[in-house]
């Protein structure tokens, strides 16, 4: 998350937050993305588990494909947040 900057995500428990919307008796459809240089190699199960133990019933794992000259795809400087 912190890696793709998606801190909003990590200051809280994302179990919590599924069941909690859930509580209203919605759906939480839920999108995951792999290959970042960070994911450790067992994330595939870490996912698994994450999607069953949050009840998710609809779930998409896409594999990163970062944009050529973006902070992602290596064309930015993350210390600086300019061009390299």
């Amino acid at each position: 998350m912190k890696e793709a900057q998606k801190g909003q995500n990590t200051r809280r428990d994302l179990i919590d937050s599924v069941r909690h919307v859930q509580s209203y008796g919605m759906e939480v459809l839920g999108g995951f993305i792999v290959g970042f240089d960070n994911d450790p190699d067992d994330i595939f199960e870490r996912q698994m588990d994450f999607i069953r133990e949050s009840a998710i019933p609809v779930a998409m794992v896409g594999l990163l494909a970062a944009i050529p000259d973006t902070q992602l795809g290596g064309g930015w400087s993350a210390k600086a947040g300019s061009r390299e």
